[in-house]
């Protein structure tokens, strides 16, 4: 049986998680008590139902396997998201990823079960701050707690410089893991140390975000 993705609440967030989920070709079943966006999610979604989540013989109806994947994306209700989250998880769902909109409603839902609790106002944020506090950050993603991968537009220090001279693992504890370039629109993954950095291309380096502060100078 093909693995299904369901997507509870059909907001901002929720709506393009269905919408992005359906268009790679999976199973997504879109859920909400509003009437009128679940008729905009049917298009969308594989199948699109005004739903109480908070009632958990509906949920158990769904008939969902433990592969399955729910998205709880209704982080302005907290009383509903931590229901659907408690009833999901006791029905034997192993992989839910609830929204949240502030960190103590986070710790309720990983308490009562998420397997990842994300915070997209939040992170949006932090990644904008991130990107335009620094003239060579082109694009910031969090990767672990304290790293990130950040895509470096090169200075003109670092232009026609070569890989191996560089040497940014010794000098700063990082590591150019891709090279972009935004012309020819090529990533090139295995690197070369003789390779000279061109001006059209885009480092993308992984390290601490405290190392990656050190290359603002660069």
């Amino acid at each position: 049986m093909k693995q299904q993705f369901v997507v509870v609440g059909l907001g901002m967030f929720g709506s393009h998680v269905a919408r992005t989920l359906y268009e790679t070709g999976a199973d997504v079943v879109a859920l909400d008590r509003d009437r009128e966006a679940v008729q905009r999610a049917k298009d969308h979604a594989s199948k699109a139902m005004v739903a109480d989540v908070t009632n958990k013989e509906f949920l158990k109806s769904l008939g969902l396997a433990p592969d399955d994947i729910v998205i709880i994306a209704m982080g302005e209700s907290l009383e509903a998201s931590i229901l659907a989250t408690l009833f999901f998880k006791e029905l034997g769902v192993r992989t839910i990823i609830a929204k949240a909109n502030e960190e103590d409603h986070g710790k309720i839902l990983s308490t009562l079960g998420a397997s990842e609790v994300v915070f997209p106002e939040k992170d949006v944020a932090i990644r904008l701050a991130r990107r335009i506090s620094t003239k060579n950050i082109i694009d910031y993603i969090p990767f672990v707690e304290g790293y990130s991968i950040q895509e470096v537009a090169p200075s003109k220090k670092i232009v026609g410089q070569k890989i191996r001279d560089l040497d940014f693992r010794r000098k700063f504890g990082l590591q150019i893991i891709a090279i972009k370039d935004v012309i020819e629109n090529k990533v090139e993954l295995i690197i070369n140390p003789e390779k000279v950095i061109k001006d059209s291309e885009m480092m993308i380096v992984l390290g601490k975000n405290s190392d990656l502060e050190r290359i603002k100078s660069l």
